[in-house]
């Protein structure tokens, strides 16, 4: 399997495991893992394909959706526990894995970093 897809399986499930909310370590270590994603895309000329940013929350509304990282995952950071301590809340989400998914399909389709090693000795 391609680093590219392992990669989009690992964020996919990351977020799926974290779709109510996340703490800042946890958003940290999304923000790695997008990284991966970004720069493994990028050299698969896949960048294009990747989640952008929405224009807006609603059509009544211009005000940008927030988002963390590289892949655009959209929410926001909000006292839950009224205590001080931020949590990112995740929104949108179908339409986040759904891009996702396409990236995954596309990249199946992309030669193995082995496969390109082999065939080009």
């Amino acid at each position: 399997m391609c680093a590219l897809v392992h990669a989009i399986n690992q964020a996919v499930a990351f977020v799926k495991q974290r779709s109510v909310k996340m703490t800042r370590a946890e958003v940290i270590e999304f923000r790695r893992i997008a990284d991966e994603i970004y720069n493994l895309a990028e050299r698969s000329e896949l960048i294009d394909i990747l989640p952008g940013v929405p224009r807006s929350r609603n059509n009544s509304d211009n005000t940008a959706v927030p988002f963390e990282s590289r892949l655009h995952l959209p929410g926001d950071w909000f006292d839950l526990d009224g205590n001080g301590t931020y949590w990112f809340v995740p929104a949108r989400l179908p339409r986040w894995f759904a891009k996702m998914e396409t990236l995954r399909m596309i990249a199946v389709l992309q030669p193995d970093d082995e496969d390109s090693v082999r065939q080009s000795s």
